[in-house]
């Protein structure tokens, strides 16, 4: 098929060593593995995932999750705190077809919980959301945590499971050391908030971790019972220059040709549009450029305006030469692009508007 330019390209194999390296880890330590849908919002790919043994997934959105449902899905964790009352009727209506868990992280969303299920006449499974170093959602102390479990258990609609947290905080970790020391931590914040929880007479049956850079480095740990990374299928230049993977890992490239070239520089037709401007999500330092030229060592992506992207180095490729470029951020450029293949077995599929790869 031929392809034109920008477009996103995803090598099938690489995709399922990735994730079957983690996969195993977790059945090797009675983890459950409940992959992010963030990282790709493509069917296709969660329901592989699925086969390949996952146990149900997370999703960032209502409408994921509801995109999740349509499409067979059983079980979905809505991983962001909802305080909308349409937001919570929706999740009902999904809960009709579907196990559907929410995370709290405060008495004000504990109480439009109750208040919608009691409506609706349904229950809902809760995590109750920690803090562990990235200072976003998530209560900061094991008695702010304890009190939420507390008032969960007094409401009829609303079943309390367990913590919940994201160490996303490790993506501006300066050293792998560093993300292995994080990846302890956010383990272990958790069980101390469950020993306390559970000191007071209230059970903690799950502990869910989730952050790609993480979770080779903490899912051995005893207490642990569900991980969640979504990167992890694709990786990408921040996962690189974090040490967690080589660019061997990376199953996602963009494919953009060289469009002029003047002087000490080339223009290729990827721009922000294609590439996004992360330059490394929660403050990663050492990401030089928007992404990582393949076979181009020497060559920095040094701006990009919407449609185009100027490359400075040595050796420049030609004019209508075609490159290959790993992104700063993989999730990103899912989300931008509909320009995307799939490559399996040296063929290229399509990805169609509704997240399906044509005659797959």
């Amino acid at each position: 098929m031929e392809m034109e330019t920008p477009a996103v390209v995803i090598d099938y194999k690489v995709m399922k060593s990735n994730f079957m390296e983690i996969m195993n880890l977790c059945k090797k330590n009675n983890v459950k593995l409940r992959p992010h849908y963030k990282a790709h919002k493509t069917p296709y790919i969660s329901k592989l995932q699925q086969r390949w043994g996952c146990t149900g997934m997370t999703v960032s959105k209502v409408s994921e999750g509801e995109n999740l449902v349509e499409e067979g899905f059983q079980d979905v964790l809505i991983a962001y705190p909802l305080v909308k009352a349409r937001q919570l009727e929706r999740v009902m209506e999904m809960s009709l077809k579907a196990k559907v868990t929410i995370i709290v992280d405060s008495i004000e969303g504990v109480e439009l919980a109750e208040q919608r299920c009691r409506l609706k006449k349904r229950p809902l499974k809760v995590l109750v959301k920690v803090n562990t170093g990235l200072n976003r959602c998530g209560v900061d102390t094991t008695e702010e945590a304890y009190k939420l479990a507390e008032s969960l258990t007094q409401k009829k609609h609303l079943e309390f499971i367990g913590l919940i947290t994201h160490a996303g905080h490790a993506y501006g970790a300066e050293s792998n050391n560093d993300v292995r020391e994080i990846a302890n931590e956010e383990v272990e914040k958790l069980l101390e908030a469950k020993g306390y929880i559970e000191n007071k007479g209230i059970s903690v049956e799950e502990i869910s971790v989730g952050a790609t850079p993480t979770v080779k480095y903490n899912v051995h740990k005893n207490g642990l019972t569900e991980a969640r990374p979504g990167n992890f299928m694709f990786y990408d230049n921040t996962q690189i220059s974090l040490g967690v993977v080589s660019e061997n890992s990376c199953a996602l490239t963009v494919k953009s040709t060289v469009v002029s070239k003047v002087g000490d520089r080339v223009v290729i037709d990827a721009g922000s549009k294609t590439l996004g401007l992360d330059k490394g999500a929660h403050g990663n330092q050492f990401i030089i450029g928007y992404g990582r030229v393949l076979d181009h060592p020497s060559l920095e992506i040094v701006s990009l305006s919407e449609e185009h992207g100027v490359l400075k180095g040595k050796n420049l490729p030609q004019i209508g030469e075609e490159i290959s470029i790993i992104p700063n951020h993989s999730c990103v450029v899912m989300n931008l692009n509909k320009n995307i293949f799939l490559k399996k077995e040296n063929q290229l599929v399509k990805l169609d508007n509704s997240g399906k790869f044509l005659n797959y």
